[in-house]
């Protein structure tokens, strides 16, 4: 369990996470601000909470009128008769921090606060709520805002989010959009979902989504969690809370926007231009074992996945395909085996079994198709047999015909099927045309994941073939080591802390006398290559030149450089191996971040990154090659031998121990690394430092 985040306040220590339950289940409520005007945010608050004015105590505020929704109001907040457990703001800007002082002497120690104009709205708003934030902190207390859109809690029956119409369910959503949150609860009504809790942090000012996690997890009425952040703010720690979550059993679904700022910093280095800030949210959520997701559809969908109770702990992903119509076969398989699905043969043993069992006409190699079956009730008695073999990790049904003479025997049909999945504890999600039909819907109940689409089914397998991934602490902090000494260039700086943490360079020499370079080209030995070290981006403003054979090219080559500086003379390496980029860097909502490409000429055809969060482990560091496309040039190729990946793995982790330990490291890049069967060799590296290249 998470450590609960504590404030001081008069020399005692507070323990946050107990004044959170207010928020949801309060005794008593304030709506200061109240009122009769039904086009007002006061009116749709006080109608809300009055909906269920029989399981806790209201008071109404309002200094004109003395009766708001039939009930009694208060004209100021002296006339309470006690100190209300929340109170739910939604006065104007002038008067909330006025407001807020009256509630903390009275006793209130949970606050909501719906109003709006602080800290989005310019210099004066940011310092007012600064100070409405000190005073709430000081007091032990918490608030949700300024600029939110209120709390609903489905158990306990208390609604307070005007302008939505939320329905009770098991999904705990914690958003920073007040309007997002009306979208997906509409999405998972569509499945028969809802809502346990419901919550919108508006400007964050006191109370985080971070603080939230622990009550969500501890809350026993909620089984997942879906989140909407904007601004990662506090992204480690975020992550850190929801990585918890998952361990705890309670599946996480995100939704960020791809234009969240993780990192402000002007790239200084091909690393800084290749690695978006959606790549490192995605790397941090895949640390967490998060599922990202794009939009509301897909958080709907994801949700209905991860509320499956039936998992399996294969490796291998093979899934079986039943269908009782032809072309949703065709549009499964692929869609299965797109998303890393596979779809073998099934054994001669278990045709045989299914040949017994099914029309002579079925189609039974995997994916089977009933062809001419008219009821559920054979396709139901394949998927009993398929998913019970060993050679099955998870099943896709579409099931077209979902109909029958009454909806008892529909509804039986659906109990068998998900008899069978908790029987074997594998995964099984289901085709249907509607999910409104009496069968998918008592599917839907028993956890089994049912969508229109056979995409979005294989889809939902991948996730829970994928099971829980082991988590790990996103904060933990490496020990610091001493800073960097800027050994004369930020080449050489790069080089030496490269090589400092095992990255193998060509030889070289480095000198401003010519004389000295054609003595150490003999030393090294020709073809060598010349670098201008004055230069940050060598290769972009001529500043190398490369595969110099003899000492009359070389004079030519080091009259054209017209180099101001140190000049490096280094072995030329013949490039009969793979070029790759790697990079590090440091992103200021997620901090260190590891990057892996395809460099030279594949670096534009394929345009694909890894990024992963620092510090890696070995693991983590294969995670990255596994996860590029092309990975398969590192292996054998007609002849040509496999390449070093245990190389590749000791370079990223190089890279992950100088951004994880070195402070003042801000970017760090190997482009490129040749990588070959028996060796990782640097052509070229570049460093940026605090202080001395960044802005």
């Amino acid at each position: 369990m998470a450590i609960p985040k504590t404030i001081e306040t008069q020399n005692i220590s507070v323990d946050r996470s107990a004044v959170i339950g207010p928020l949801f289940t309060p005794a008593s409520v304030a709506i200061v601000g109240a009122s009769g005007d039904p086009q007002k945010w006061g009116y749709l608050a006080a109608e809300k909470v009055l909906a269920n004015r029989d399981l806790r105590k209201i008071y109404l505020i309002n200094r004109k009128a003395p009766v708001i929704l039939g009930e009694q109001s208060y004209s100021s907040i002296a006339d309470l008769p006690e100190a209300p457990e929340l109170a739910v703001l939604s006065v104007p800007e002038a008067f909330l921090e006025s407001t807020v002082d009256e509630l903390l002497d009275l006793g209130t120690r949970a606050f909501v606060c719906i109003t709006a104009g602080l800290g989005e709205a310019g210099p004066e708003g940011i310092a007012t709520e600064a100070r409405i934030v000190e005073k709430i902190q000081g007091a032990g207390a918490v608030m949700v805002g300024p600029n939110c859109m209120g709390v609903f809690e489905g158990p306990g029956q208390f609604d307070c989010m005007p302008w939505a119409d939320l329905n009770e369910g098991d999904v705990g959503f914690i958003s920073q959009s007040g309007g997002l949150i009306m979208e997906v609860c509409m999405r998972l009504q569509d499945y028969g979902l809802g809502f346990s809790r419901a919550i919108s942090v508006g400007n964050q000012a006191d109370l985080t989504a971070s603080e939230l996690i622990q009550n969500f997890i501890d809350h026993d009425g909620t089984k997942i969690i879906a989140i909407y952040c904007e601004d990662l703010f506090d992204g480690r720690q975020l992550f850190d809370q929801l990585g918890q979550a998952v361990s705890a059993g309670k599946p996480v679904v995100m939704i960020t926007p791809e234009t969240s700022p993780a990192s402000k910093r002007a790239a200084k280095s091909h690393t800084g231009s290749l690695v978006t800030d959606f790549d490192c949210v995605a790397a941090a959520a895949k640390a967490a074992g998060v599922i990202l997701v794009r939009n509301t559809r897909e958080m709907a969908e994801a949700v209905v996945a991860m509320r499956s109770p039936y998992r399996s702990k294969a490796t291998d992903n093979r899934i079986a395909i039943v269908s009782d119509t032809g072309g949703p076969v065709v549009i499964t398989t692929g869609a299965a085996e797109k998303v890393g699905l596979q779809v073998p043969p099934f054994s001669d043993d278990l045709q045989n079994r299914l040949r017994k069992q099914l029309s002579p006409l079925a189609t039974i190699n995997n994916p089977v198709d009933m062809v001419d079956n008219l009821t559920v009730e054979e396709t139901v008695e394949a998927i009993e047999l398929l998913i019970k073999e060993p050679e099955v990790d998870g099943l896709i049904a579409n099931i077209h015909v979902f109909n029958h003479d009454t909806e008892a025997q529909e509804i039986a049909m659906a109990h068998r099927i998900a008899d069978v999945a908790e029987e074997v504890n594998k995964p099984l999600t289901v085709i249907c045309r509607s999910i409104n039909l009496i069968g998918a819907k008592t599917l839907l109940q028993r956890g089994v994941p049912v969508y229109r689409d056979g995409d979005i089914a294989a889809a939902a397998m991948k996730m829970l073939l994928d099971g829980s991934p082991v988590i790990r602490s996103l904060s933990a902090q490496e020990t610091i080591v001493e800073p960097v000494p800027l050994r004369g260039s930020i080449y050489e700086t790069a080089i030496g802390l490269l090589a400092g943490s095992g990255i193998e360079f060509p030889k070289r020499y480095v000198s401003g006398d010519l004389d000295s370079i054609i003595n150490a080209a003999v030393s090294i030995g020709y073809p060598v290559v010349l670098k201008d070290l004055s230069k940050e981006h060598k290769s972009d403003t001529g500043g190398v030149v490369l595969n110099i054979e003899n000492e009359t090219t070389l004079h030519k080559a080091y009259a054209s450089l017209k180099a101001e500086e140190l000049v490096a003379v280094e072995k030329h390496i013949d490039t009969h191996g793979l070029e790759m980029i790697l990079g590090a860097k440091v992103t200021e909502r997620l901090g260190p971040v590891v990057m892996l490409g395809f460099g030279g000429i594949y670096a534009e055809i394929f345009n694909q990154t890894v990024t992963a969060l620092a510090p890696l482990t070995k693991e983590t560091a294969g995670d990255m090659i596994d996860e590029l496309d092309e990975r398969g040039l590192l292996g054998a190729v007609r002849g040509k031998p496999a390449l070093s990946r245990h190389k590749l793995i000791d370079a990223l982790l190089s890279l992950s121990t100088i951004i994880s330990k070195h402070p003042e490291v801000i970017e760090i890049e190997i482009n490129p690394l040749l990588l070959t069967e028996h060796s990782a060799i640097a052509l070229d590296a570049h460093v940026v430092l605090k202080g001395i290249d960044d802005d």
